[in-house]
């Protein structure tokens, strides 16, 4: 289902509603069927009306669109069941609050969380002289904790939080490899690696969802994390290595899923200009920016500093 089906689904009075997976009804404290019942598959949704155990009262069936295909109301064993098949949106997703049905009507946040991205950070010390500049990848993995999201008005919206781990490797320019005296003593002068834990605290909105899974339109998050590599570097004045830390606070988003609907919007008729728009969008797909505190050793006192992250996640 790639668009949420709404219906009335509220049970009658003295019948209960019954959950399943992808299915539901209204039962009677006999166990017979009293009022509707549905049920979600591959091909669809199917909403069909019982009284007293029979087929009857409103029904609804969806494609995989979420597209309503056919709908009416067959007369029942005594009738008693409300002929309403009026659908409307629905504020909120529980059919035990609002009577409404929104499938799919909750879905799981899609399951891994990464992105890949252009780095650039500098370090400063307490003297205010910059102790390194890193410009490199960045590379970040992680597993958002089960959430679902639940279907808002117009979207699908939860917070969430994940844990993974955020690696780091490129170039660095440090303090040691510079001496004004020699000739093309500055610069960049080795490489770096880092790698630690990170915990994210964000919130998703999709306006797009399926029954197992929804790729985020807007994924904005905060996040900390500790990391912890070692510098290389050869220069004419200074060669050696040294381990380095920072502990990092920031904040990002990423926008994958709006990315895939402009290029579906690009495939309609005269909707061909926004395929102009799809490598502007791509490039500020995940961006990021944080501060943080660290040192890169060798005797370098702990020093503050801020970096970027721009590139492509989801």
């Amino acid at each position: 289902m790639h668009h949420p089906v709404i219906a009335d689904v509220r049970c009658p009075n003295g019948a209960q509603l019954i959950t399943a997976h992808d299915a539901g009804r209204c039962q009677l404290p006999d166990g017979t069927k009293q009022g509707p019942s549905f049920a979600v598959t591959a091909k669809g949704v199917t909403i069909d009306g019982y009284d007293h155990g029979a087929l009857a009262g409103p029904w609804a069936h969806y494609d995989e669109r979420g597209r309503l295909v056919g709908h009416g109301y067959r007369p029942g064993v005594t009738d008693s069941t409300e002929a309403s098949t009026a659908l409307g949106e629905a504020e909120y997703d529980s059919p035990q609050t609002t009577g409404k049905l929104v499938v799919p009507a909750r879905v799981h946040l899609f399951p891994v969380q990464g992105d890949v991205a252009f780095a650039a950070s500098t370090l400063v010390s307490s003297q205010g002289r910059s102790t390194s500049s890193f410009i490199g990848a960045t590379l970040s993995v992680d597993l958002p904790s089960p959430a679902q999201l639940r279907f808002r008005g117009e979207a699908y919206r939860a917070y969430y939080v994940s844990y993974g781990i955020e690696g780091a490797v490129g170039s660095v320019a440090r303090t040691e490899c510079d001496d004004p005296a020699i000739a093309g003593s500055g610069g960049f002068c080795g490489s770096r690696w880092l790698v630690g834990p990170v915990i994210r605290i964000g919130y998703a909105r999709t306006t797009d969802a399926n029954v197992r899974a929804a790729l985020p339109s807007l994924l904005a998050y905060g996040k900390i994390g500790f990391l912890l590599g070692e510098d290389r570097w050869s220069s004419t004045y200074s060669s050696g290595s040294a381990l380095v830390w920072r502990v990092r606070a920031g904040a990002g988003y990423t926008a994958l899923g709006s990315l895939f609907g402009l290029a579906q919007r690009a495939r309609a008729p005269r909707e061909g200009w926004q395929w102009l728009l799809v490598p502007l969008m791509a490039l500020v797909e995940h961006a990021e920016g944080y501060v943080e505190l660290g040192a890169d050793g060798d005797g370098n006192a702990l020093g503050v500093g801020a970096g970027v992250d721009i590139g492509f996640g989801l």
